[in-house]
């Protein structure tokens, strides 16, 4: 998950009649665990780092970061999930590249 958007407290802002507004994110400096629901009734436990804090831990574990993506869907998903195109508005996940020193 993409620390700097998925945070507790982060979803859409919605008009009156549930159009998208704007993604908010809240709570970007809080670290630890937390619900977040999925769908009505489903809930899902999500672990919280800060960017910081990963860029931190992979360094200083010896790792050393040769790339960062933040991918998007591609035309055949967004065929199959049309739903997906809002990933362009926001992005919901960050990839590492790392390569490990030695």
């Amino acid at each position: 998950m993409h620390p700097c958007f998925i945070t507790p407290e982060s979803g859409w802002e919605k008009t009156k009649g549930d159009e998208k507004l704007h993604w908010n994110v809240d709570k970007c400096f809080y670290e630890g665990g937390y619900e977040q629901g999925l769908g009505e009734k489903e809930k899902i436990l999500f672990f919280h780092r800060t960017l910081t804090s990963y860029i931190n831990a992979l360094t200083k574990t010896g790792f050393i970061l040769e790339n960062i993506v933040e991918p998007k869907p591609s035309k055949e998903m967004l065929e199959k999930y049309p739903a997906f195109e809002e990933d362009f508005r926001c992005p919901d996940f960050i990839v590492f590249k790392l390569k490990k020193e030695r």
